[in-house]
């Protein structure tokens, strides 16, 4: 059965809408305008060239095949559009099958669902609002899901374009999943709904590379199919199959197992880069087990690893590229922390060395409180 085309009342640009769409309520792709699909005849030929017209003469431009025949000018073709199927509600029509858990280790998990839940924005925004690799909640940037398609190539060029965008926090805190929507490109070359921008996160300090992997499959003209996406972090897969309508399901109990089998030390929470510039300074002895790193906010977040503490069950180590110092947790410390002009600044007094400034976040001191107090170290605060 052949699509219908219609007009949109809200930007006037001409829709192709499903069969069987008729007096169903349907939503503009392009302005987002709601409207119901009236006239169960399909608009004739000439009516639709009219309207692309727009009063020019058929010879002042190039003619191009729309998909069921209709002549169409080449800048009307990259406006033709699809309209997202509402019910009365004004809820997308989306399948009702819920999103399936297709296999899961601690390598990742892959998840499965209808193609067409892709209409649905409450689903495209189900990816937690953190980084996938190490969780942070700040300093992320917004990515786009690229669903990889048998049939179509993507080039590097093309999929850079839409990897990265240029809304970062604090200005994605401040969106709404439909806001944030409405900044995200389409991704191209690959076949509807998969063109549709479905955004994940990831932090500065991280990359994008190896979080996840998608595929679609759909018949080209009805939209029809399924997708497939994996997610290597376990706990954002969970966050996010919770997101998507699948808690309590079979899938997410199969899930909740694997994770809780699964030990993620705090160490395996650092982003990598931050690791690999530790690891130039803190090397764990046998029996050593890190528990928290809390960096020196005098330098550069992108600069994080290469100054800061560093705290083990066995000692408490400073280190600036210029300073050098530990504590065992036998040792005295005296730590003192002072608050001004929107900053806390910690002073640390240990057997022989002192550091008299170090700026400090409130998670940091935090972080550094609990850890202190769990490997029993002699400290004082102040």
């Amino acid at each position: 059965m052949q699509q219908l085309h219609v007009r949109c009342p809200g930007c006037q640009k001409i829709l192709a809408v499903p069969p069987g769409s008729v007096s169903r309520f349907v939503r503009c792709g392009q302005c987002g305008t709601r409207f119901q699909v009236l006239d169960s005849r399909r608009v004739a030929d000439d009516t639709i060239v009219t309207w692309l017209l727009d009063g020019r003469e058929e010879d002042d431009f190039d003619a191009a095949e729309s998909p069921d025949g209709v002549k169409l000018d080449q800048a009307a073709t990259a406006t033709l559009t699809h309209a997202e199927e509402e019910d009365a509600d004004g809820k997308p029509r989306v399948p009702r099958e819920p999103i399936r858990l297709v296999q899961a280790s601690t390598r990742g998990a892959l998840f499965e669902f209808p193609a067409q839940r892709l209409l649905d924005p409450s689903f495209r925004c189900a990816m937690p609002r953190r980084c996938l690799h190490c969780g942070a909640r700040a300093h992320l940037h917004a990515h786009v899901i690229v669903f990889s398609h048998l049939s179509a190539e993507i080039s590097m060029r093309d999929e850079h374009a839409v990897a990265e965008l240029a809304v970062k926090d604090p200005e994605v805190a401040s969106l709404s999943a439909v806001e944030l929507l409405r900044h995200l490109p389409k991704v191209p070359n690959v076949p509807y709904p998969g063109n549709k921008p479905m955004p994940y996160w990831i932090c500065d300090l991280c990359s994008p590379s190896g979080a996840l992997a998608g595929e679609i499959h759909v018949n080209s003209e009805s939209g029809e199919g399924w997708c497939r996406l994996l997610i290597c972090n376990l706990r954002r897969a969970e966050e996010f199959l919770i997101a998507a309508g699948g808690q309590g399901t079979e899938g997410h109990n199969a899930l909740r197992t694997i994770i809780e089998r699964t030990t993620e030390t705090p160490w395996e929470r650092l982003p990598l880069v931050v690791r690999h510039r530790i690891e130039q300074w803190f090397h764990p002895t046998q029996g050593e087990h890190f528990l928290v790193y809390v960096p020196d906010r005098d330098h550069a977040r992108t600069e994080d690893g290469v100054a800061g503490v560093v705290v083990s069950n066995l000692r408490l180590t400073h280190h600036t590229p210029y300073r050098h110092h530990e504590a065992t947790s036998h040792d005295p410390l005296e730590l003192r922390l002072s608050r001004g002009k929107g900053k806390q600044t910690l002073e640390i007094r240990g057997p022989g060395w002192r550091v008299r400034h170090m700026t400090v976040e409130e998670e940091g001191v935090r972080r550094l409180h609990g850890a202190v107090l769990a490997a029993r170290f002699k400290a004082h605060w102040r």
